[in-house]
């Protein structure tokens, strides 16, 4: 047996069916590009947070990196943290150890002015003008 049909009849419906799936494919990209935009925005949020946590550490309106994290972000955020408190350790230190070598050179340029007061009554003025404009600028650098 044989069949024959004209080919508008078998041409039609699989046209009618590549319009539909074109139409289909279509919504469900559209759907799947608004769900990965989406499920992106969402996923990237705690790095935002972060993102202003640190920009407010560096204005200076905190000082450690603070709020609750994912897990995948928690790490970050104590590690941030640790060098954060290591910064504040060594910028404590360094300001003790400045002020401890200002206050240990204002001694010896004081006794140096001392000398110089000395050297002045004894007619040796202009050693003393030179110690003593030496001691003056080491005095103004210690009391800065």
């Amino acid at each position: 047996m044989i069949a024959a049909a004209h080919e508008d009849e078998i041409q039609r419906p699989l046209s009618e069916l590549r319009d539909q799936l074109i139409v289909a494919l279509g919504i469900i990209g559209v759907v799947l590009a608004i769900g990965a935009w989406f499920q992106v925005t969402v996923g990237l949020r705690p790095l935002q947070h972060l993102r202003d946590q640190v920009a407010a550490i560096r204005k200076g309106t905190a000082h450690i990196l603070s709020g609750t994290y994912p897990d995948e972000v928690s790490p970050l955020v104590q590690e941030l943290n640790d060098v954060l408190e290591l910064r504040d350790k060594s910028l404590d230190r360094a300001r003790r150890r400045a002020g401890d070598l200002a206050h240990g050179l204002k001694t010896p340029l004081t006794v140096l002015r001392s000398i110089a007061r000395d050297l002045r009554k004894e007619d040796l003025g202009q050693q003393a003008n030179d110690i003593e404009t030496q001691a003056d600028a080491m005095f103004k650098h210690v009391e800065r």
